[in-house]
């Protein structure tokens, strides 16, 4: 199964849907190139002191760099989009209320190897997940 993607314009229903069937969706373009470079200016200081993955999963040649919301304020923006909190409030309108769990930037370095698309579902054993629907997804370079 494809990752749906849509573009920023799209309805929180229509993502909310592509989410609800794929279990995962990509809004392309969701802020501005220029805010996006601001952030990774942001958060240049941190990305550069990430050390690379210890072993093969984690990507020997990729750096993990957390906390981005308390690290930069549009990271904060980001977070709180008004279509990102849309499409949460129809995903999880189940739930009473919702708490975001990561933020992180992960910079894939040349040479290495996608990750397979997976869960972290064991950070979660208390919840009880569907069981995984295989998705296929393209790095494209942005």
């Amino acid at each position: 199964m494809e990752i749906p993607r849509f573009d920023r314009s799209a309805s929180a229903d229509e993502i909310a849907a592509g989410m609800a069937q794929a279990g995962c969706a990509i809004v392309e373009r969701l802020v501005d190139p220029a805010q996006m470079d601001a952030a990774r200016r942001q958060l240049a200081p941190w990305l550069d002191a990430t050390p690379a993955g210890a072993d093969a999963f984690a990507g020997r040649r990729t750096r993990r760099t957390g906390g981005l919301v308390a690290r930069s304020p549009l990271c904060r923006d980001f977070v709180a989009h008004p279509l990102v909190l849309d499409v949460v409030g129809r995903v999880l309108a189940h739930a009473t209320n919702f708490h975001l769990h990561l933020t992180q930037v992960i910079a894939i370095g040349p040479g290495e190897p996608g990750q397979l698309i997976h869960r972290d579902q064991w950070a979660f054993d208390f919840f009880p997940f569907r069981q995984a629907t295989k998705c296929s997804a393209t790095r494209s370079g942005r």
